[in-house]
């Protein structure tokens, strides 16, 4: 990860950096040695709202405990009013039985 994100900086900056830590985290991911929703949060810092929607998605289906964090974070910034994001909300309220 350190050697994707130092290519990255030297190639791009700030944004070369997320873009090789977020392919980096995407071959992690299928191997099973991160979470979905460590990706999506790259997603989201790069602003990839269907990146995000994708591997949140994917944690929710895994269960991930990150995923309450979904309720009052930052992803409302890029997500709210997305339809897709207000039924993963719905969703993680009734896995917690919240009302809205």
């Amino acid at each position: 990860m350190i050697d994707e994100a130092t290519i990255g900086w030297n190639k791009d900056g700030a944004r070369g950096l997320l873009l090789h830590m977020k392919a980096a985290q995407e071959q992690q991911y299928l191997k099973g040695q991160t979470s979905a929703f460590d990706v999506a949060r790259t997603c989201l810092v790069l602003s990839d709202k269907p990146g995000t929607l994708h591997y949140l998605q994917a944690a929710f289906a895994a269960h991930d405990y990150m995923m309450l964090t979904i309720l009052n974070g930052g992803f409302n910034d890029l997500l709210k009013g997305d339809p897709a994001f207000r039924q993963l909300q719905s969703a993680v309220r009734q896995r917690m039985n919240q009302s809205a």
